[in-house]
């Protein structure tokens, strides 16, 4: 049976202690990676980034935007059907499209693999 001596209570505190502070001294390494033209980015301006609900990290920039899988870009620009290569804002609504702000205040949003212009500009 277990008693309170001096000497358990001593042991339960340290082992206590030891516990509590396991993970307080933990390393935790950030880690950045500095992207460029040369790794797939349209442009060195940057406005947004986003990382939609797939994971997947969205870039826009003054010469359309940039998808991010965490290996490639894939780039869409008014070839692609965006309304204006420079785009300041995205987001993504309820149903998972995602929506591109652009200089012109024209919207559009890319859906199914496809981007579609906002029939109400």
């Amino acid at each position: 049976m277990f008693s309170f001596r001096p000497g358990n209570i001593l042991l339960i505190f340290t082992i206590f202690i030891q516990l509590s502070t396991y993970n307080a001294f933990a390393e935790y390494k950030a880690t950045y990676k500095h992207f460029t033209v040369d790794d797939g980015l349209p442009a060195t301006d940057v406005f947004h980034v986003f990382q939609d609900s797939k994971g997947f990290i969205w870039f826009a920039t003054s010469h359309g935007v940039s998808r991010f899988d965490g290996y490639n870009f894939k780039t869409f620009d008014l070839t692609s059907g965006l309304v204006d290569n420079v785009v300041f804002e995205i987001f993504e609504d309820y149903k998972g499209r995602i929506w591109f702000v652009s200089y012109s205040g024209k919207l559009c949003y890319f859906e199914n693999d496809e981007i579609h212009e906002f029939p109400y500009n």
